[in-house]
């Protein structure tokens, strides 16, 4: 609750370049949070929701919820608007409901999160669905493995990160930031996992443990593979400064014409990078 500060809810922050939304999905209710990143790796919380309702069907209850926030066009700190370039939702619960609700709508992936520390932030996709025949359908729905352990250790690493509020020169990268309109059960589950030690096939290794409800930390790392695999790690100054000039455009010099508003990403479902 410390870490909390003052921004709006529900806006884009100034430097808030990438725009990701994950969901956690459980039998009554559909966990989202919606997260900005910097090209630092500097996050900002735009909102975190508990969508409540029946999450067997993908087009009512919970699933017609969240199909709002999906579709939802998020002010930004410019007058302007943008929706997510990638939203993420777990398919380890309801798989098949998932898998019905991304098909059709660009930039959404099917994420399943799996152990163990050696696994990327995101695996190559398998395909899912299969015609009448037993083959798997080229077009069809796909699931992106999610290697958790890792990216739970760096988002844990950032939390304890002294920040600029707490008394440190700078804003260090990676600083995690939280509006205050965040309540106590959203930090409760952010931080409900910790490293414990376990024998597994006769050596000793850390696993994470849970202390309680987690569903928002889920989303926060699934949020996190996204960012990684549209470029966060990757990016090159170039491209953060090509990226930067689209969507956080300077104020115009007095006197000057009034420029042409920039021309929106192209949306694409499955490419890496979308900076060509």
């Amino acid at each position: 609750m410390a870490l909390r500060e003052d921004y709006d809810r529900r806006r884009i922050p100034p430097r808030g370049l990438l725009l990701l939304g994950a969901a956690d999905v459980q039998a009554n209710a559909i966990y989202v949070e919606i997260t900005a990143f910097a090209s630092d790796r500097q996050s900002w919380v735009v909102e975190a929701l508990v969508l409540d309702g029946d999450t067997s069907d993908p087009e009512r209850g919970a699933f017609a919820k969240l199909t709002e926030v999906y579709e939802t066009a998020w002010r930004d700190s410019y007058d302007g608007q943008r929706r997510v370039d990638a939203f993420g939702i777990d398919s380890g619960f309801r798989a098949n409901v998932v898998y019905n609700w991304v098909r059709g709508r660009p930039n959404t992936f099917a994420l399943k999160g799996l152990d163990g520390w050696s696994r990327p932030a995101l695996s190559t996709p398998s395909l899912v669905d299969i015609d009448v025949a037993g083959k798997h359908v080229k077009n069809g729905a796909r699931v992106w493995a999610v290697g958790t352990w890792a990216l739970k250790g760096h988002f844990y690493a950032d939390l304890r990160k002294l920040r600029l509020s707490e008394g440190a020169e700078l804003e260090p990268p990676g600083a995690c930031h939280f509006g205050r309109f965040l309540d106590e059960a959203y930090f409760q589950q952010i931080t409900s996992e910790y490293l414990a030690d376990e024998t597994f096939k006769g050596r000793s290794r850390k696993i994470w443990k849970e202390r309680g409800p987690n569903h928002f930390l889920d989303c926060r790392v699934y949020g996190l593979a996204l960012a990684d695999y549209l470029g966060l790690s990757r990016m090159t100054e170039v491209e953060w400064a090509k990226l930067e000039e689209l969507r956080c455009p300077k104020p115009p010099t007095p006197g000057a014409p009034k420029p042409e508003p920039p021309r929106p990403l192209e949306r694409r479902s499955t490419r890496s990078s979308f900076m060509d």
